[in-house]
């Protein structure tokens, strides 16, 4: 299973104009324990969120100087966990409007796109949690500019 709280993927940011993809697979025993709805031809199954804590994923866009800083901070065989809450301490960054375009599985009907008007320097986190399914997933970050001073972090954790 993926670690909650955990850092599901971290992707540096590329110096040119470029897309980076990122893919996780969720396995059937972290989509039963998350409720994250399996894909059938068409439709998407309905979670049944009742009695259970409910799974959070967050892109944040973290400044590199940032998260250097946080990590010099961070104890040697300091756990997975601790360091993924340590960087989801820092507060995110977009890119300036227009640099910037995420897809969440593109191509099927569960996903999503955000354009680069959504992601105003200021936005908060990009959440996924409803654009995600059992199985591969993939995550696009199509960089219209270089972002070399940026650090892409898929975030997990309880809401």
């Amino acid at each position: 299973c993926h670690n909650v709280p955990g850092l599901w993927f971290v992707k540096m940011g590329s110096k040119y104009t470029n897309i980076l993809e990122c893919s996780f697979e969720v396995d059937k025993e972290t989509a039963a324990k998350w409720d994250i709805p399996e894909i059938s031809p068409g439709e998407r199954t309905a979670p049944s969120r009742m009695g259970k804590p409910r799974l959070s994923l967050q892109i944040l866009c973290l400044p590199t100087d940032l998260v250097q800083s946080v990590q010099a901070t961070i104890q040697p065989g300091a756990s997975a966990e601790d360091v993924a809450i340590a960087l989801s301490t820092i507060e995110g960054r977009w890119p300036p409007i227009g640099n910037l375009i995420i897809e969440v599985n593109p191509g099927t009907s569960h996903g999503h796109t955000w354009l680069p008007f959504d992601l105003q320097p200021t936005s908060p986190s990009v959440n996924l949690e409803d654009h995600i399914h059992e199985g591969r997933n993939v995550v696009r970050l199509i960089q219209l500019a270089g972002m070399a001073d940026r650090i892409f972090v898929l975030y997990a954790s309880l809401q």
